[in-house]
Order: structure tokens, then sequence, then C-alpha cells
């Protein structure tokens, strides 16, 4: 007896649809990632706020009361309420507490990120154009330049992910090191490429399992309640 399918979305329909959105978003969240600020206000790396106005640091810009690190150059507020951006590649930030102690941080994590997170983006673009090209084919060509693809993607933006998480962590030890009070709190970019890694995950799960999926919908019932029959009497004996 078969199962009833002409209410039922078929598995290569519903995994190619899920496959394209979560590939797509996956390439939006790592692009606005890779613009970051402060070409898009607000999208951060990291950002600092000084909470004791009788001890504030100073900057290339003078005294501050925020910092927002960005991947293309640096965001700080005066106490005064003025904000300066300055962007640059490669950026290195210099903070002076009042007592004279100077921390530093170094450009050559921000150039990490970046570069990884071009290469994921490159590689998911590539993904997205497959998915597109070979929608509802199994065991072919295409199939594996999807799956090779989005892999490929999914690792560069882990890697990027992990290098936030460390560039995170440093900030954070480091701005402490200045010996006044400061909240350090994550940035977008932490969360976009958070949900990049997610969607990838997801994508290419489903281009692993799915042809496993399609077997099964198109095998007959009977014949899937005979091999589970078969297989339970297989492990009883």
């Amino acid at each position: 007896m078969q199962i009833p399918r002409k209410l039922n979305m078929r598995p290569e329909t519903s995994f190619y649809i899920c496959r394209i959105c979560w590939s797509f978003t996956a390439l939006v969240v790592l692009i606005l990632s890779c613009i970051s600020s402060p070409p898009i206000v607000g999208l951060n790396a990291a950002k600092a706020t000084f909470d004791n106005s009788s001890s504030l640091p100073s900057g290339p810009d003078g005294t501050i009361t925020e910092l927002r690190l960005g991947l293309w150059g640096y965001c700080t507020s005066s106490a005064f309420g003025h904000r300066t951006c300055q962007t640059m590649a490669g950026y290195n930030f210099t903070l002076e507490s009042p007592d004279g102690t100077t921390v530093n941080i170094p450009s050559e994590w921000t150039n990490a990120i970046v570069a990884l997170e071009i290469i994921a983006a490159y590689f998911v673009l590539v993904a997205f154009i497959f998915n597109i090209l070979f929608p509802l084919r199994r065991k072919t060509t295409g199939a594996w330049k999807v799956i090779v693809a989005s892999g490929v993607g999914l690792v560069m933006a882990f890697g990027a992910f992990l290098t936030e998480i460390i560039f995170f962590a440093l900030v954070k030890h480091r701005l402490g090191g200045l010996g006044v009070p400061v909240t350090t709190k994550t940035g977008g970019v932490f969360w976009l490429s958070f949900v990049a890694v997610l969607q990838l995950i997801m994508t290419t799960t489903i281009l692993v399992v799915g042809p496993r999926c399609y077997h099964w919908w198109d095998e007959p019932s009977d014949a899937r309640s005979d091999a589970h029959q078969e297989a339970l009497i297989r492990n009883a004996s």
C-alpha cells in the first residue's frame, strides 16, 4: 500500500527550498559581517563602555567614554557626546589610562576575521548557485559540488567565528589591564557569524542526509514494513 502523497510535499522539494533559503541567509549575513563598522554603524566586533567619568582613558582622538571596534576601523565617543570614526584596513588601536598604562589592540586578528569571512562568503555563493542549478537531482556530480562548496564555506565561517571569540577575549583582557572600570560586550558581527555557522550546518546536513530520505520516501510502505520486521528478527536472534 502506497502512502498518499497528493497533499504532501516531496522531501526533494522541501529540502531544496530549505537549503536555498539557508544558504542565501548565510551568504547575506556573511557579507554584512565582512562590511562591519564603520561602514555599517552599530555592526561591531566588540564594544567597550567606560563607566567612571572621572577615570576615562585617552585614545587617538582624545578622552573617550565608548569604543566600538569593527573589522575595517573603529569609532569612539567622547565625554561631550561627539563620535569619531576612522576607517582603515589593518588598523592598530592604542589606549592610555589616566595613570599612564597603555594597551594596544593589534590588527592581525581583524585581518584574519575579514580574510576568513570573505573566503567563506565566496564558497557559500558558489554553493548557493549550485543549489539553484541542481535542485532535484540525487546522485550527480552537481550534488557533490554543492556538498563540497557548502562544507568549505562552513569550515571557513566556523574558523572566522572562533577567531572572533579569540579577538573578543583579547580585547576584554587588554582593556581590563587599563585599571579603569570598563564593560566589554560582543558586537553584531559575532552574532551574525554565529547565525551563518548554524545556517551552513543545517544546509550541509540536508545535503548529506537528503538522499537517504529520498530513498525512504520512494520505497513502498510494505517494503519498509518487511525490512523493519526482518531487522527485528535479526536483532532477536
